[in-house]
């Protein structure tokens, strides 16, 4: 337990298991976890127990835990002086989330077609049902999740959600939730079922956005461009082991502006299920209210809030094309530097990005690894010809983050650890100060790379 010395008051309590999974929750509910911590603490509320990872989206709050150690101030404090509204004690704050069943397909059916309709069904359980989410190989299907129809033969309290899935060879888990009026989440409920087919190649659907060169020149970078350009040189040149072929998507420089950027994610609504998509965006970025955005091209003055909340890129913009990529695989890299004009206004928001980022891995399911640092060039050493991010990204591409030497091959998430481990030692060594990626991985493992 963490106490304030001056006011005589816990701070916060952080309970550490034997996994190495960590979370530290103050005493209102508000917590900040490893990426696996939340799972490990439960709170029961009537005769119904929950893991923290339930009530994510309203009580997942690194920015305030953060400002509570550094300040000693309370939660409530905190709250008050960013202008949020206080919240009661975590248990009594919210009323029992839906419970949810997978009506059909029935768990273990076998199925010839590769398409087949899914039906969740969701129970109020005191707290209103606002969102419906269904889960394919850990991506989520569809993001129509407003569309909730009460069923006829069910009780009054009782919705369903329709959805049309297109199926993968072998195996298809599927995983329901649903969210209350307050954004608590329900326990899940799985199934799988099995396609009989042949199954299908895949292709690679690269999308590379690298910004050396702003519309405002004292935005530019120096390493944007390079780094985008050597995540292309090595996936063009590992395509033959992997996929069938390689789709590029490039947005460079004056063409990487927030419309073509949106357009290009729409694209990839067309990948097909066993695809793999890789987006790698390396540029400015910042943090306003919980929400994180990508700088585009054409943004001249991101020391403004209303510019950056109507020409950036946010991550609930992300989240929402994302969720629409037709691929189950897809890993989102994003190399952001804090812009210098920026950070007049918003020193010391870098916490905000946490939740941001992870909010977006973990509702369209997901991985996503970002290097969000509030020094214009903390990420760029000349020595190494790249930003350390990518740098430490094309140490493990080829061969360094192979955790199974025996397969010969990178997965998504051997490359997303060894990242995770590696980055803070390489940029300690280079810029006297550790630089700390943010990682959540939700969605299925899969290669990215052989080792030559």
């Amino acid at each position: 337990m963490l106490w304030s010395l001056s006011r005589g008051e816990p701070l916060a309590k952080r309970v550490t298991f034997q996994d190495g999974e960590w979370i530290m929750i103050t005493p209102k509910g508000y917590f900040t976890a490893s990426e696996g911590g939340g799972k490990n603490l439960n709170v029961r509320i009537g005769n119904q127990v929950y893991g923290m990872d339930n009530f994510f989206e309203q009580f997942y709050r690194p920015d305030v835990v953060a400002e509570m150690l550094q300040t000693g101030e309370s939660d409530a404090t905190v709250l008050a002086r960013i202008g949020e509204k206080e919240r009661v004690n975590l248990t009594q704050a919210v009323k029992q989330p839906p419970s949810v069943r997978i009506v059909s397909p029935k768990a273990g059916e076998s199925f010839d077609k590769d398409e087949v309709d899914v039906q969740v069904h969701a129970v109020d359980q005191g707290g209103g049902v606002d969102e419906i989410r269904l889960y394919h190989n850990g991506k989520v299907v569809g993001t129509d999740t407003r569309d909730l129809k009460v069923t006829a033969k069910a009780p009054s309290n009782g919705l369903t959600k329709g959805y049309r899935v297109r199926l993968v060879e072998g195996a298809n888990v599927f995983r329901a939730v649903a969210l209350s009026t307050d954004r608590i989440e329900s326990n899940p409920d799985e199934l799988t079922i099995q396609l009989k087919a042949v199954g299908k190649a895949a292709t690679l659907h690269l999308l590379l956005v690298g910004i050396n060169e702003y519309k405002n020149s004292t935005l530019n970078l120096n390493y944007a461009l390079p780094d985008a350009q050597g995540m292309l040189t090595f996936f063009t040149g590992a395509a033959s082991n992997l996929f069938k072929e390689v789709r590029r998507h490039e947005l460079y420089d004056k063409a990487a502006t927030k419309e073509a950027i949106l357009a290009t994610l729409q694209d990839l609504r067309a990948s097909a299920p066993q695809d793999v998509v890789v987006i790698y965006m390396a540029g400015h970025g910042d943090s306003l209210e919980n929400v994180w955005y990508f700088i585009p091209w054409e943004v001249a003055t991101p020391e403004r809030e209303g510019v950056i909340k109507t020409q950036g890129i946010s991550s609930v913009e992300l989240k929402e094309e994302i969720a629409k990529i037709g691929a189950q695989k897809v890993l989102v890299l994003i190399d952001a530097c804090k812009s210098g004009a920026a950070m007049v206004a918003f020193a010391g928001r870098g916490v905000e990005d946490r939740k941001a980022l992870a909010q977006l891995a973990r509702s369209t399911g997901v991985h996503v690894m970002a290097a969000s640092t509030k020094d214009q060039l903390a990420s760029e050493v000349k020595d190494l010809g790249h930003g350390v991010f990518t740098y430490t990204l094309l140490e493990g591409l080829n061969g360094k983050a192979d955790g199974s030497p025996e397969d010969g091959r990178v997965t998504v998430r051997e490359l997303l650890s060894y990242v995770d481990s590696r980055l803070p030692e390489l940029s300690e060594k280079y810029k006297q100060q550790a630089q700390y990626p943010v990682v959540d991985s939700r969605g299925q493992d899969f290669p990215l790379a052989t080792v030559r």
